[in-house]
């Protein structure tokens, strides 16, 4: 079936159960690669992150997006993840300033908007800027509180990345639940 060109796409919504599952294999990826070493560089960790979660949305939306669409997303997604991570914890000035922790929220934050407006401006056309500014807050927070207990060294930055994927992946499955019930 093909679309008039002045025909909107169908509207994506995300299977939570799918959604669940898939990041459940990601974070096993991602918790194998930190126990083996395979991520050297803090930059690549978050970017390899960052993509495994992209690929996770990805495959719990239906209709499923085309292969090259869930590539780029992915690619984005990663190089987003590493440029945040790369400025707010080793180039800017937020840990000399206001310390590790703040600079942990700060790219927990600036993360989760850019994130955010890649995922409306792509697939999740029911995101809102109010419902963007609760996911970046509830993001920061998280990882703030996790940073708490996490160790130094790979297993925290898991850790860390954990508890921001488990939030914005809540609050983004509730807000599909929320529009479809709208839209009802």
């Amino acid at each position: 079936m093909t679309l008039p060109a002045n025909a909107r796409p169908p509207r994506r919504r995300i299977g939570i159960g799918r959604h669940g599952a898939a990041l459940a294999v990601a974070a096993a990826l991602g918790y194998a690669a930190t126990r083996l070493h395979a991520v050297p560089d803090l930059r690549l960790h978050f970017a390899l992150f960052g993509s495994l979660h992209a690929l996770s949305v990805a495959a719990s939306l239906l209709p499923r997006p085309r292969a090259a669409a869930i590539a780029l997303v992915m690619a984005a997604a990663g190089l987003l993840n590493a440029a945040t991570a790369g400025f707010a914890l080793t180039i800017g000035p937020t840990p000399r300033l206001l310390g590790v922790p703040a600079a942990i929220a700060m790219s927990a934050a600036v993360g989760a908007a850019v994130y955010a407006l890649l995922l409306r401006a792509t697939w999740i056309e029911y995101l809102r800027l109010r419902e963007g500014a609760a996911l970046v807050f509830a993001c920061a927070l998280t990882t703030s509180i996790a940073a708490r207990w996490a160790p130094a060294g790979g297993d925290g930055l898991w850790r860390l990345s954990l508890a921001w994927w488990l939030t914005f992946s809540a609050i983004l499955c509730y807000l599909d639940r929320r529009a479809r019930r709208a839209s009802c």
